[in-house]
């Protein structure tokens, strides 16, 4: 099953980043008819020092979704008014899962 994963470095200005993406970018994600289970994560620390990441976000895609197409979707057209606050944070990268693999 595919999903997405979205890093996101320290923003300059944490309670505007918050705030956006609390009360914008997060109600836009959990709209895609794609996302079954949005997930989203602070970053508290690593066991080899400080981690370069403030946040960690996942979606899982339905079974019949297809990763890129959730990208052409309507609701990245506003793309700069919606993901603006976030612009240099964040690396999205499309993942598949692997359990069991060693």
């Amino acid at each position: 099953m595919a999903s997405v994963v979205i890093l996101y470095t320290p923003p300059e200005r944490t309670d505007v980043f918050e705030q956006r993406y609390v009360a914008e970018y997060l109600p836009a994600i959990k709209a895609l008819p794609e996302v079954s289970r949005l997930t989203t994560y602070h970053v508290a620390g690593g066991p080899y020092g400080e981690p370069p990441y403030y946040r960690v976000e996942t979606w899982q895609l339905s079974e019949q979704a297809e990763p890129r197409e959730v990208f052409q979707r309507s609701v990245w057209r506003a793309a700069p008014d919606l993901v603006g606050f976030a612009l240099g944070l964040a690396t999205p990268m499309f993942v598949d899962e692997a359990s069991g693999e060693r």
